[in-house]
C-alpha cells in the first residue's frame, strides 16, 4: 500500500462535506516513483456519530417476595445515522475515494422484556 502524497488540506469545510464526498480528494496524488508519500495518519475529520439509548420500566408487585419488571428499550432512539469513515485509498478506482459506502450504528432497534423475580 502507498502513501499518497498530501498537497492541501484535505478537509473540506463543514458545509460541503457530504457522503458521496466527505473530503477533497484533489488534495492527494500519486507520489513519485519509488518515494513514500508524505500524507500523514489521522490528518482527516470523519464524520462524528451521534446516538441516543432510551429504556423505561416498570415492576409489578405479584406478592411480598415476588414481582414481575417490564423492560422497553431504545437503541438509536432517534434513528439518526452514525457514518462510517470514508474510503482512505487513493487507488481504489474512480467514484469511491472519498465517499462514505456504511454506517457504525445500525438503524432504531427496539427491545421489550419481562423478568420474574421470585
Amino acid at each position: 500500500m502507498t502513501r499518497a502524497d498530501q498537497i492541501c488540506d484535505g478537509n473540506l469545510p463543514r458545509g460541503e462535506r457530504k457522503v458521496t464526498n466527505w473530503i477533497n480528494t484533489a488534495c492527494y496524488v500519486d507520489p513519485a516513483d519509488f518515494t513514500f508519500g508524505n500524507a500523514g495518519k489521522n490528518s482527516l475529520e470523519g464524520p462524528g456519530a451521534v446516538t441516543s439509548d432510551m429504556s423505561l420500566r416498570k415492576v409489578f408487585g405479584i406478592t411480598e417476595r415476588t414481582n414481575l419488571e417490564f423492560r422497553f428499550e431504545l437503541f438509536n432512539a432517534f434513528n439518526h445515522p452514525a457514518f462510517a469513515q470514508p474510503d482512505p485509498f487513493e487507488d481504489d478506482g474512480e467514484g469511491s475515494f472519498g465517499v462514505i459506502t456504511s454506517t457504525t450504528v445500525p438503524s432504531r432497534q427496539l427491545q421489550f422484556g419481562l423478568k420474574l423475580n421470585f
